[in-house]
């Protein structure tokens, strides 16, 4: 199957002949993931602090 857009072919996973193909919508989504915890870590960090510091007044 041809793609219209070029592809990643880093192929990490070696087990005979199945190989697991990294293409651009997997990496796209794997670094959204992680964009999201890095927001959602940040975020509760924020929240922790805060609420340490209202505790103290």
């Amino acid at each position: 199957m041809s793609r219209p857009y070029p592809t990643v072919n880093l192929s990490i996973m070696w087990k005979g002949e199945h190989a697991m193909y990294w293409d651009d919508a997997v990496i796209f989504g794997l670094v959204t993931v992680a964009m999201m915890f890095v927001f959602m870590g940040g975020f509760v960090t924020f929240i922790i602090q805060d609420q340490k510091r209202k505790g103290k007044q």
